[in-house]
């Protein structure tokens, strides 16, 4: 992966992977946070 940030031409291809990785992680953060919720409420009942 770090030859690719050097390369100009790979360079666009590198940010890309970036933001769809972090947009990744961001919905399993999501999902994680809904799925507690749901156990939550089933514990209440």
């Amino acid at each position: 992966m770090r030859d690719y940030r050097h390369n100009p031409y790979r360079r666009s291809s590198w940010t890309f992977n970036n933001k769809t990785l972090e947009e990744c992680l961001e919905k399993n953060e999501y999902l994680k946070n809904i799925r507690k919720k749901l156990m939550n409420k089933k514990f209440n009942k």
